[in-house]
């Protein structure tokens, strides 16, 4: 009755007690299954997926749960720095049915990961994945997911891809743009300068100097940089000399 009424402390404790007291009763099993999601509703997924696979036969229903008690776990998981064990339970959530609500999800933290441990091919897989049916979940963004994207088609050389990425974030930025944004910029300008666009790149480099936004040093050294390229080399010294100061 308190897990049907949605008491969820009250529906732990009851049938913790009865799984203890009467381990042979013929209602073990439901016990157990409802138990498993009482587990899940509180948020106890480790808990919850330790004990649905003690279970022998299940029903349809826990059956159904499995993907969000891989899911809830591996994100504890994640949140505790221990990623190889939260990849290996995404990596089973993407074969179990009934994972429909969770694949999109599951598809971002493995870009993630995989990027985490530099294999951006498959980091740049999932997240595409992600993208074509993005949701949105604390961390789990689109945002997040172009911005990893970008750095992955970065790190591969793919300059005007990253590129287009970056600035799918941030085509312009002002003061009081975020963190991510700025450098999204910033990084955009670096694929311009990488693609010897060196009249677009200065222009984005020098706005960020104006606006003494966090990079305002990188920037000035790139403009030196540009300089160079450029044979301006009285320029490129004095600018580099600025770093100084």
């Amino acid at each position: 009755l308190s897990y049907d009424l949605g008491y969820m402390d009250p529906a732990l404790k009851a049938l913790q007690s009865f799984i203890g007291k009467y381990p042979k009763s013929t209602f073990n099993q439901e016990a157990k299954e409802l138990l498993v999601n009482t587990l899940a509703n509180t948020s106890n997924y480790k808990e919850s997926l330790k004990l649905y696979e003690s279970l022998g036969n299940k029903s349809d229903h826990v059956i159904k749960l499995y993907p969000r008690l891989l899911y809830g776990s591996a994100v504890e998981l994640i949140n505790d720095q221990q990623i190889e064990k939260a990849d290996e339970l995404l990596t089973k959530l993407l074969q179990v049915p009934y994972n429909t609500v969770q694949l999109p999800l599951a598809n971002f933290w493995k870009g993630e990961i995989a990027y985490r441990n530099g294999l951006i091919d498959p980091s740049i897989n999932y997240l595409l994945n992600y993208l074509k049916n993005p949701v949105i979940n604390g961390e789990v963004n689109i945002t997040h997911a172009r911005y990893i994207l970008a750095y992955g088609y970065m790190k591969q050389e793919q300059y005007a891809i990253a590129k287009d990425y970056f600035e799918l974030i941030a085509k312009a930025i002002a003061r009081g743009s975020s963190a991510i944004e700025q450098d999204a910029y910033l990084r955009a300008a670096d694929c311009y300068f990488m693609n010897k666009d060196f009249k677009q790149a200065l222009k984005m480099y020098e706005l960020v100097i104006n606006n003494q936004f966090v990079s305002a040093d990188y920037a000035l050294y790139q403009k030196g940089i540009i300089a160079g390229a450029l044979n301006k080399n009285v320029e490129k010294i004095s600018l580099l000399q600025s770093l100084e100061t």
